[in-house]
C-alpha cells in the first residue's frame, strides 16, 4: 500500500514571468515525486503553466474541514495576505522571503505582519536572512536560487556572440532606466557592442525605442520561456544588474555560474557570491560613480586577452563558492522537517 504523501500549498500572486514564479515552474515535477505539492494563484492564473489553482479552490476546502495541508507556503506580499487570513486555523504557514525591498507600502505592511505572525520563515539568501534579523527568534532557513546544471559549466563559451545582457521583470526597482542610461553611455562613447536584453513583462518603450534606432546593436525579447534565458547567459560576455535591491538574484548567479562577468550595483547577496576583483560595481548613482564605471567597462572590454581571464576566474569563484547547492534540495529538506516537526 502506497504512503500518503505530505501536502504543500504554495500560495502567491499569478505564475507570470518572474524570478519566483520560474522557480516554481523549474522544481514543480520534482516536488511532486515527495509531497502533494499544489499552487494556487490569488490575481491571475499567470502564462507559466503548472497546473494552478484559483486561491478559492484552496478556502473552500479548508473551510469546509475536509483538506487542510500540512503546509501552507506563501510567496510574496498577495501571497503573504492569504496566509494572514488563514492564520486563525493554524495551519503550519511558511512565509516565504525573495528579497529585502518592497515594492509599495501595502507590500511593506502586509510582509512585516506576515514575519511577525508566521514562525516559520524561508529566505532566498544569507543577506536577507540577516537583513531581517530582528525576526531570529523564528525558525529561519535559507534556500538558495540556484538551478544550473554543473556538467555544463565546463563548456565556457571563450567567444559569445553577445557582449552583454540582461535579464529580469519590467518592474520599477529593476531600473530599465539606467540599462538605457547605460546603453546610451555606451554608445555616445561610440563604443562597439551587441547587447541581448530579456524582459519579463510588459514593453519598454524607452529600449524599444533605442533598438529601432541602433538595431545593429540592440536585441531586445519578450516574455521568452524560461527554460531559454541559461541560452542567453551561455552567449554573453558580461551581465548587468542595476536594481534597486535584490535578494539572491537568480539571474545574475547564473550569469556569473555560465561564463559572464558581472556589472553591477553592489546590492543583496551579490557581494557574497562574485569576485570582487573581478566584478565591475556601480558605487552609487552620482555622476562622478557613473563616469567611473562606464570607463571601467570600457577599458575591460577592450582587452580581449584578460577580459576573457577576468569571465574565467569569476566563474571559478562563483562555482567553488555555491558548490552544489540547489534550490530543489534545499526546499525538499526544509519542507520534510517541517512535515516531521
Amino acid at each position: 500500500m502506497l504512503e500518503s504523501k505530505n501536502s504543500v500549498a504554495h500560495v502567491l500572486p499569478s505564475m507570470n514571468f518572474g524570478g519566483v514564479e520560474v522557480a516554481i515552474s523549474k522544481s514543480f515535477r520534482t516536488l511532486n515525486q515527495d509531497f502533494d505539492y499544489k499552487v494556487y494563484y490569488v490575481k491571475e492564473h499567470g502564462t507559466i503553466n503548472v497546473n494552478q489553482l484559483p486561491v478559492f479552490e484552496l478556502f473552500k476546502n479548508i473551510l469546509k474541514g475536509s483538506n487542510y495541508p500540512d503546509i501552507l507556503l506563501t510567496s510574496l506580499w498577495w501571497g503573504h495576505l492569504v496566509g494572514i487570513f488563514l492564520y486563525p486555523f493554524r495551519i503550519k504557514w511558511v512565509c516565504f522571503i525573495h528579497s529585502t525591498g518592497y515594492s509599495s507600502i501595502f507590500d511593506k505592511f502586509v510582509t512585516k505582519l506576515a514575519l511577525i505572525l508566521c514562525d516559520n520563515h524561508i529566505f532566498d539568501s544569507e543577506s536577507s536572512r540577516v537583513h531581517f534579523d530582528s525576526f531570529q527568534n523564528h525558525n529561519n532557513f535559507v534556500v538558495p536560487y540556484i538551478f544550473t546544471n554543473y556538467d555544463e559549466l565546463k563548456n565556457f563559451n571563450h567567444n559569445p556572440q553577445f557582449t552583454f545582457s540582461w535579464v529580469g521583470r519590467n518592474s520599477k526597482e529593476k531600473r530599465l532606466d539606467l540599462l538605457v542610461k547605460f546603453i546610451t553611455s555606451m554608445i555616445d562613447r561610440d563604443v562597439s557592442f551587441l547587447i541581448n536584453i530579456c524582459i519579463a513583462g510588459e514593453s519598454y518603450s524607452p529600449l524599444d525605442n533605442l533598438a529601432i534606432k541602433y538595431k545593429e546593436s540592440i536585441v531586445i525579447q519578450y516574455n521568452i520561456p524560461p527554460q531559454h534565458v541559461n541560452l542567453i547567459h551561455k552567449n554573453s560576455k558580461i551581465s548587468l544588474c542595476f536594481s534597486d535591491y535584490e535578494g539572491f538574484s537568480a539571474s545574475t548567479a547564473e550569469a556569473a555560474l555560465q561564463g559572464n562577468l558581472i556589472c553591477a550595483r553592489k546590492i543583496g547577496e551579490l557581494p557574497n557570491y562574485l569576485c570582487n576583483k573581478n566584478t565591475i560595481w556601480l558605487d552609487d548613482l552620482s555622476n562622478y560613480a557613473w563616469r567611473n564605471f562606464i570607463l571601467r567597462v570600457e577599458d575591460c572590454i577592450k582587452d580581449e586577452v584578460k577580459f576573457l581571464e577576468r569571465r574565467a576566474k569569476s566563474q571559478k569563484y562563483t562555482n567553488n563558492l555555491l558548490g552544489k547547492r540547489s534550490y530543489i534540495s534545499s526546499l525538499s529538506t526544509i519542507l520534510k522537517k517541517l512535515c516531521d516537526a
